[in-house]
């Protein structure tokens, strides 16, 4: 894999992630943080998903990159 394409799946995997977590912020605020857990908001099931994807991209990009060491 060469270092343009790692770079590029480093900085989609933050970016995805830290888009998640400001969405789920903002879910959070918008629901004054009530207690009410059991109530899931579009934009919060949204976030979750945002969330997962960018882990679960971080987590394959080392699982591919990790045996392919650049030489």
């Amino acid at each position: 894999m060469s270092d343009g394409l790692r770079t590029a799946l480093y900085w989609l995997g933050t970016g995805l992630g830290v888009v998640g977590v400001l969405l789920l912020l903002v879910s959070l605020v918008q629901s004054g943080l009530r207690k009410r857990l059991q109530e899931t908001t579009p934009m919060r099931t949204l976030a979750i998903a945002i969330v997962l994807l960018a882990g679960a991209a971080i987590v394959a990009a080392i699982a591919y990159i990790w045996p392919h060491p650049p030489e």
